[in-house]
């Protein structure tokens, strides 16, 4: 197990952590990294905390497990943190298997345990094996060139792999060396698991007539990840972090193999790091294609991505819901959703020096019969000095994305409209010579949660 510690100080894995939570599920891998890391937890200089997931796969057994561990941790003085989860729930309700439904619930629960502060990180007990089984899962669900890479030491969220290179033999002997108790998980040895399948039939097989064949593989992936570090680092210069997601500059004039990088990048950012395959991927480099902005595909992990005038735009779904409600439009203040407007009379204007979110209407207007509200179908606008046409069409005209175009709250009678605030008034709303006008500001509400 030396070489724990080897790659703990090769790839920085404990670097700024003070409190590092174990993932611990009672296993013989789980149990050899708890016992070392405890037993270097001086010479690292941190606290540990064991951290255990029951599923709610294996009933009794499963529980019983979790109990085993607690135990442990009480009888060898270490902090210890219990969770329940449901993943057989999850997987009926969302139609994936247990295995992805028990993981996608694990990485949630971590996240949020990084996030709450009781820990910085958290080292899970993948080692070598677990790397090649993880390759070739990839490589049989259409992944590429970043899935044949397999799994990374230190994954960029606070998930790390301290024994990610250290074999399976070496583990069992530092449990025999130890006298360490642990666990057998009977389903191991149920193969209609995809990994228990590789794990039990696959591997023995190949390995009688290539017995290196896990080193050759792992020697080429670390040819591969060279190259690919030197690819991602010219594919991350196209990528944006926007306020509601993330951003393929000029995507439709990238070469395929650098777009398909930039992809990934994008969906990191947004911490989808798994069950994105190759179909996904040619599918999104398609859509950059398209001549017609605002197509978009729904993929994992409610993430959207949309055609944005040759840009690809990366968000997740959200439950915000514009309201329907219409306000009207008066002097002094009216807050809409998560917008403030504020209106006032101005006797003069400069408009050289009008700000990006203000627009300066005719004060006629006041004694018209208008209301402020989100778009609706049939909306008809008048641009400035120019004839009328569809709202719709004047987005397309700007440019505006589909995604965007419900967030402009509108001054409007009827299905006329006088005001985009934010962004341009109608020919309706002109403001004449020597006439006083309306100043109407708009401010957006930042959510502080």
């Amino acid at each position: 197990m030396k070489e724990v510690l080897l790659k703990i100080k090769e790839y920085g894995l404990l670097d700024g952590c003070k409190n590092l939570g174990i993932a611990v599920s009672g296993g013989s891998d789980s149990m050899a990294l708890l016992h070392y890391l405890n037993a270097n937890k001086d010479t690292f200089n941190i606290e540990i905390t064991a951290i255990n997931i029951e599923h709610g796969i294996r009933g009794e057994s499963s529980e019983n497990d979790s109990f085993f561990v607690k135990k442990y941790c009480e009888k060898n003085g270490i902090k210890f943190k219990g969770f329940k989860a449901d993943a057989l729930s999850k997987s009926k309700s969302e139609k994936k298997s247990v295995e992805t439904s028990a993981r996608e619930l694990r990485y949630e629960i971590f996240s949020k345990f990084i996030e709450s502060g009781a820990v910085q990180k958290i080292a899970v007990a993948h080692h070598k094996d677990d790397q090649i089984e993880s390759i070739f899962m990839h490589l049989f669900r259409g992944s590429g060139v970043n899935g044949i890479m397999g799994m990374n030491p230190d994954r960029g969220d606070g998930i790390i792999r301290p024994m990610l290179f250290t074999d399976k033999n070496t583990i069992m002997n530092y449990i025999e060396k130890n006298d360490i108790p642990y666990v057998t998980d009977e389903t191991n040895l149920d193969n209609s698991y995809n990994r228990n399948f590789l794990r039990n039939k696959i591997f023995p097989e190949i390995e009688k007539v290539y017995p290196k064949f896990k080193d050759n593989v792992l020697n080429l992936t670390k040819d591969i990840i060279q190259d690919n570090l030197y690819l991602n680092e010219i594919s991350e210069k196209y990528v944006t972090e926007r306020e509601n997601g993330v951003i393929v500059n000029d995507a439709e004039n990238i070469p395929d193999q650098l777009l398909k990088r930039s992809i990934f990048s994008a969906l990191k950012k947004l911490r989808v790091y798994k069950d994105i395959t190759r179909i996904n991927i040619e599918d999104i480099v398609s859509l950059s294609k398209q001549k017609e902005s605002g197509k978009q595909i729904n993929l994992t992990y409610n993430v959207i991505a949309y055609n944005d005038y040759g840009s690809l735009f990366f968000t997740k779904k959200t439950n915000n819901f514009k309201t329907e409600e219409e306000f009207k439009f008066k002097l002094g203040q009216i807050v809409i959703d998560n917008y403030v407007i504020d209106s006032e009379i101005i006797s003069s204007n400069n408009f050289n020096n009008k700000k990006q979110n203000e627009l300066y209407l005719s004060k006629s207007v006041i004694n018209e019969d208008l209301v402020i509200r989100y778009r609706k179908d049939g909306d008809i606008f008048q641009k400035f000095g120019g004839g009328s046409k569809k709202l719709k069409d004047y987005f397309i005209d700007k440019k505006i994305p589909r995604r965007n175009r419900d967030n402009y709250p509108l001054i409007a009678k009827g299905n006329v409209v006088y005001a985009i605030l934010g962004l341009e008034i109608s020919e309706k709303a002109r403001v004449k010579q020597g006439e006083d006008s309306i100043k109407v500001t708009i401010q957006k509400i930042e959510d502080k949660r």
